[in-house]
C-alpha cells in the first residue's frame, strides 16, 4: 500500500510541476529537472506517509478483530452458563 501511495503522489507531483512550469513559460530542461526532483521528494514522503497509514490500519483491524473474538467468547460463555 505504501508503494502504491508513493507512486501516485510522485506522479501527481510530476504532473503538477510540469503543468505549472510550462504554463509559466519556463524552459523545458529546468521544468523537467524540477519535476524529477519533486518526484523523488514526493515518492519518499509517500513511502513514509503510506507506511504509517498502513501500520495504523493494521493495528486498527487487529484491535477490532481481537474485540470481536473476545465478544464471541463472552457470548459463548454466557450461553453455556445460562443453558
Amino acid at each position: 500500500m505504501a508503494v502504491q501511495f508513493a507512486v501516485r503522489l510522485a506522479l501527481l507531483a510530476f504532473a503538477a510541476t510540469s503543468l505549472v512550469g510550462l504554463i509559466a513559460g519556463g524552459d523545458l530542461v529546468g521544468v523537467i529537472q524540477l519535476a524529477l526532483f519533486r518526484v523523488v521528494a514526493f515518492y519518499v514522503m509517500g513511502l513514509l506517509c503510506g507506511g504509517v497509514a498502513e501500520r495504523l490500519m493494521d493495528e486498527q483491524a487487529n484491535g477490532d478483530f481481537a474485540r470481536w473474538i473476545d465478544s464471541l467468547k463472552a457470548a459463548e460463555v454466557a450461553s453455556e452458563s445460562g443453558a
